[in-house]
């Protein structure tokens, strides 16, 4: 499937995804149940997905496959690079308050993760998908 592809399955299901928590290579985003997030948008252009998000959130990834948009799951399962990007919660959204966390996969499969607002430690599962918002 085609990035622009991926973007037009994406777009034709925004009405049904989950609102959930999202997981980047298996790391929950602000911990399971501790955020909800609405996709409200996608775009494609050459083979980067942006993704738009209700509370002034954008995800970006490069190369996305295995791309899943259901009422159960919206999923990418592998993707060579991905940065989301979110302000600070309770704060104006300005650019003082604008995080950003990136996933690279490197060449020999491993996931390196910089992170701005620098809250955790990471530890990605490279065997996990890309981004997850699942319901259980």
């Amino acid at each position: 499937m085609s990035t622009i592809e991926a973007a037009a399955t994406i777009r034709s299901a925004l009405s049904v995804l989950p609102r959930d928590s999202l997981r980047f290579f298996g790391e929950w985003f602000g911990g399971r149940r501790d955020n909800a997030h609405r996709l409200t948008g996608v775009t494609a252009v050459d083979d980067v997905l942006h993704l738009s998000f209700d509370n002034g959130e954008t995800l970006t990834v490069w190369s996305p496959t295995g791309v899943t948009a259901t009422p159960a799951a919206f999923r990418i399962q592998d993707a060579a690079r991905l940065r989301w990007e979110w302000f600070s919660g309770g704060r104006p959204q300005a650019p003082e308050n604008l995080h950003r966390m990136e996933y690279v996969r490197s060449p020999d499969g491993r996931v390196n993760v910089t992170d701005t607002s620098a809250d955790s430690a990471h530890e990605p599962d490279e065997a996990a998908p890309a981004v997850e918002m699942i319901v259980d």
